[in-house]
């Protein structure tokens, strides 16, 4: 798949996603850094809340590593955000893309973040599968294998495979 064609998939899938009450991008990092209720809601009160296609890259670039710490509804909202802001810098594999990739493969490690990933809908599962693949197809370089082992590329692909195959899958065959 061509990296349009996933760039259109990933819209597709999650354009109807908002945050909500999900947990942001600022009260991540103060959940990370145990913050109190009321600098939970100060911290949260300065991000963005419009659509997640439109999310300021500098809000994205400052906050990489709070993945571990959003609910199922920021999880939702940011990660196509960082998808596809990855896919669209320059020629390579972006920054985002590769925070991306890491978000889903520290969920399947965590049985805490398990539920997260269990909140995607079968197009957004196609469209999570779509992009990981593309990850591996799209990277001639090598990147992905300086930024992670194969068998954890290939860990996250099975994921997504499965998944894709279990939310579209009569249910007799799910079994």
């Amino acid at each position: 798949m061509m990296r349009n064609e996933v760039l259109r998939l990933i819209r597709a899938a999650f354009e109807d996603v908002t945050l909500g009450s999900g947990v942001t991008l600022r009260e991540a990092d103060m959940i990370d850094g145990f913050g109190t209720p009321e600098e939970r809601t100060a911290a949260r009160a300065l991000d963005f809340h419009g659509p997640w296609w439109a999310v300021p890259r500098e809000d994205l670039k400052e906050y990489t590593s709070v993945f571990a710490f959003m609910d199922a509804a920021g999880f939702r909202f940011y990660l196509p955000t960082y998808m596809t802001y990855g896919l669209s810098e320059d020629e390579d594999i972006g920054t985002y893309a590769w925070v991306a990739f890491e978000a889903l493969s520290m969920a399947q490690r965590f049985d805490s973040l398990i539920h997260v990933l269990e909140a995607f809908t079968s197009e957004q599962c196609r469209a999570i599968l779509a992009f990981v693949e593309f990850m591996d197809a799209g990277d001639p370089l090598g990147r992905l294998m300086g930024d992670c082992t194969r068998d954890e590329y290939l860990a996250v692909r099975s994921y997504w495979t499965k998944r894709v195959h279990d939310v579209t899958a009569p249910r007799g065959a799910r079994e």
